[in-house]
């Protein structure tokens, strides 16, 4: 649908394919460093978000999210 929003710098994001078939633009302010990357629990119950899924298809990186108030 050519949708695109903006996330500023240092903000947590995430997002949700509900198609079988999805195609994501990501661009990024820098270079990717993954020492400086954090992951978040996707379904964290501190973050109350209502995803439309319970058993979504996660990367390896997604699975070993840390809790929301480890951050």
């Amino acid at each position: 649908n050519g949708k695109s929003f903006f996330i500023p710098k240092g903000f947590l994001h995430g997002f949700l394919g509900l198609e079988k078939e999805n195609i994501v633009l990501y661009g990024c302010s820098n270079y990717r460093n993954k020492k400086t990357e954090v992951t978040v629990n996707w379904n964290d119950s501190h973050l109350n978000i209502k995803w439309p899924t319970k058993k979504p298809l996660l990367s390896k990186k997604d699975k070993k999210g840390i809790k929301f108030l480890e951050l």
